[in-house]
């Protein structure tokens, strides 16, 4: 094994299981088996991990050494470390470096989504902070704070709700907000957070019970699809069709 500044017990893990010339068909249980030989070198593969992710502090190049696959950007290695992840802890979020809700509010405030695309591993940061750590009290302030956030503030939590939990679900005030955030006066707002409500819960009908009675829902959305200079247009007639506007 070559050296490089990859900590220990997670340079020999990944080069044991994550060498091109060991990933068969079963490398991810073989993995698994792996890590759960011996408990504590197992939290420390998943701290190490983790803290990996969140920092990225793997550099492809050191990836390379102990993989052989060459990513051709950290992104792209950011981006199959957190596919990773889910597959050998599948019921454990990825724990968040943004650990308090005014935390989360700046980190949301760094990005111009109409300047710059918002990095992947920037949404599944805060992601995990909304699935991992964000208590109901968090949630009642979320509820009475966004409508005070800049506009691009709000374009980018509109994405983020519907994605809170790994199954699409919604809380009961992650789905009012998302309700919320459909009414808002702000055209935009309303689009982004119809289309990603939607996309989330066409497949899920009982995330649609109640808003079948909403007439103002139905009216607001129907003002936001002649707005939409066809962006949307589609998903949100979509929408307007499957909850009927309480008619």
């Amino acid at each position: 094994m070559r050296k490089t500044n990859v900590p220990e017990p997670l340079a020999t893990i990944l080069y044991t299981y994550c060498n091109v010339n060991a990933m068969t068909e079963h490398w991810v249980d073989s993995l698994k088996i792996g890590i759960r030989h011996s408990e504590s070198q197992g939290r420390l593969f998943r701290s190490q991990l983790a803290n990996a992710i969140l920092h990225r502090s793997i550099t492809p190049d050191d990836y390379e050494r102990l993989t052989e696959e060459d990513f051709d950007s950290q992104d792209d290695l950011q981006a199959w470390l957190r596919e990773l992840w889910p597959q050998l802890h599948p019921y454990t979020p990825l724990p968040s470096k943004v650990k308090t809700y005014d935390a989360f509010v700046d980190y949301l405030n760094q990005y111009d989504p109409e300047e710059q695309d918002w990095p992947e591993y920037a949404y599944e940061e805060a992601d995990s902070a909304l699935a991992s750590w964000f208590s109901i009290e968090d949630w009642s302030r979320l509820k009475s704070d966004w409508a005070a956030q800049s506009h691009n503030w709000q374009l980018l939590l509109a994405g983020l709700i519907p994605e809170i939990e790994p199954s699409g679900s919604f809380n009961p005030i992650s789905k009012a907000i998302s309700v919320d955030m459909m009414l808002s006066n702000d055209s935009d707002v309303s689009a982004e957070a119809a289309v990603h409500f939607w996309f989330y819960a066409k497949s899920k009908p009982h995330e649609l019970e109640n808003l079948e009675r909403r007439s103002d829902l139905f009216a607001r959305l129907s003002s936001v699809v002649l707005e939409c200079s066809g962006r949307y247009e589609n998903e949100i007639r979509e929408f307007l069709s499957a909850i009927r506007g309480g008619e």
